[in-house]
């Protein structure tokens, strides 16, 4: 059943590729979060992934077919670079891969998941030559945002009905791993619950996989809000606080951890220093932020002064003792990072160079610490840390080649919006979105979908502003207008700054 509700949605995403590409990149856009939506059908694959995976074949087709496209291609340079090494070089360590035992079945031997992941880490990256090829106008890309928006807000609304009927019934109506049994796979379900003096907490989780999964996704959509970005008009200051207490409830140490770092990097981008609120009359504006700010604190307060809830005690449990309890959880870095940096101490070559993709838990496994032998010795795993999963599979060299040439397409797109466009409240925007996103992913390899979408959006930006500004002329999107028109129609594309 499992493979044929793979099959059909595959269909479904070739459709949408084939005749609506714009529909099918709104779709990856929205299901990027959506972690929970997955199954093993003895590979691990995402609905996003799903709908990624025929969109990116379409599209590295198109290129190869239309100058345009291939242009288009052409301009992200050593990105190509990159990839082609982290192909060459990952089936270049198939032959000496070490012979191990890995749970989950054949499909999880060293040689095909060596395979799979390169095939894997293509999709997962294609979004960075998809976006610029679809996302024609500025309007496209706030789209694309507000897209994303709108998704995680639906997840923690499923969130706040998972814990509601789970405190009333004691039953977790979206358990982890509920699709997969669900599709008729062999599995167990999981429900994320600790102890806390005495009473069961419950874990929000939703469809976004793990806790730790729902909470990242949510922390980005807050740090696109924080940089600026709304869903629509007054709906957007609401959205904050909703999703920062879903995100709290989901008691993720990473999420909260890596949501408070981002937002640090986030206000120090430079002439990045205050909140951007959505655009409301000033008559309109004042009041309903303030309404919605004192509404939050006293609901924050209510939480803190109830016994009962003792929300203070659990986030610090969560988070500062959890951080510096030393051996027992090796502070932040955990299980996987722990074993991962622990390879690479005694095998500092395999940091430059990297072990493959998909390798680094044939490794990695006799560095496991202690506590986390019983549920990852003999599986395959990887860091959970952005910058250490790309450098234990591709090495440093290819990480800084890499991030540096990101870095460079960011600050290009800054300097185009206000060197030719007259955008510079949208170069704040997108300066301090990227920023954000960026450093979060560098702790955090969960949001990886998310980043790799930021990034295509900041190349899409590069190529709109290099287009819109041939002439010297302010972009019509920065100028005044009175209408709105659907996504892709560029005849009047509503003027008002992100």
């Amino acid at each position: 059943m499992a493979i044929g509700v793979v099959g059909l949605l595959l269909v479904v995403a070739l459709g949408l590729a084939l005749f609506r590409p714009r529909a099918a990149l709104m779709t990856v856009v929205f299901l990027a979060p959506w972690a929970g939506l997955d199954v093993d059908i003895g590979l691990r694959v995402t609905a996003h992934v799903i709908f990624l995976a025929p969109l990116a074949g379409i599209m590295f087709l198109r290129v190869v077919q239309s100058a345009g496209s291939f242009a288009t291609a052409a301009s992200l340079g050593a990105f190509w670079l990159v990839m082609a090494y982290s192909v060459l070089w990952s089936l270049a360590q198939i032959p000496f891969l070490p012979d191990a035992a890995v749970a989950g079945g054949s499909l999880r031997s060293p040689e095909f998941r060596a395979l799979f992941q390169i095939v894997r880490f293509l999709i997962e990256v294609s979004p960075i030559f998809i976006v610029p090829l679809i996302a024609k106008n500025f309007q496209d890309i706030v789209g694309l945002v507000k897209t994303y928006l709108i998704s995680v807000a639906i997840l923690a609304t499923l969130g706040w009905v998972q814990l509601g009927i789970w405190s009333e019934t004691g039953q977790n109506p979206f358990p982890i791993g509920y699709v997969h049994t669900l599709l008729g796979v062999e599995g167990s379900v999981r429900s994320g619950q600790m102890l806390f003096e005495g009473s069961w907490i419950y874990r929000m989780n939703s469809f976004g996989g793990e806790p730790k999964g729902l909470g990242v996704g949510l922390a980005v959509g807050l740090l696109l809000i924080q940089a600026g970005v709304r869903g629509a008009g007054k709906v957007g200051v609401f959205l904050w606080p909703f999703l920062f207490v879903s995100m709290v409830a989901t008691f993720s140490t990473m999420a909260l951890l890596a949501w408070f770092g981002g937002s640090l990097v986030l206000y120090a981008t430079p002439r990045n220093l205050k909140l951007i609120l959505p655009k409301l009359p000033s008559k309109v504006k004042s009041p309903v932020f303030i309404t919605a700010m004192v509404a939050g604190a006293a609901v924050l307060f209510a939480l803190c002064v109830t016994p009962e809830s003792r929300i203070v005690q659990l986030v610090e449990m969560r988070t500062i003792e959890r951080v510096t309890s030393g051996e027992e959880h090796s502070g932040f870095l955990e299980d996987f990072n722990v074993a991962v940096l622990g390879y690479l101490q005694a095998n500092p070559l395999a940091g430059f160079l990297g072990v493959g993709l998909g390798n680094i838990h044939l490794y990695a496994d006799p560095f496991l610490p202690d506590y986390a032998i019983s549920y990852a010795s003999g599986t395959s795993f990887v860091a959970k840390s952005g910058l250490l999963r790309w450098v234990s599979e591709l090495g440093l060299l290819s990480f800084l080649a890499f991030f540096f040439w990101a870095l460079g397409r960011f600050r290009t797109a800054g300097n185009l919006l206000e060197s030719r466009l007259g955008g510079e409240q949208f170069a704040i925007v997108l300066s301090k979105a990227t920023t954000a996103i960026t450093a979060f992913w560098l702790v955090s390899g969960y949001i990886s979908p998310q980043f790799y979408l930021m990034v295509g959006i900041t190349v899409a930006v590069v190529g709109i502003s290099r287009a819109q500004g041939h002439s010297g002329a302010t972009s019509s999107y920065f100028l005044p207008s009175t209408s709105q028109q659907p996504m892709g129609d560029t005849s009047h594309i509503q003027s008002r700054p992100l």
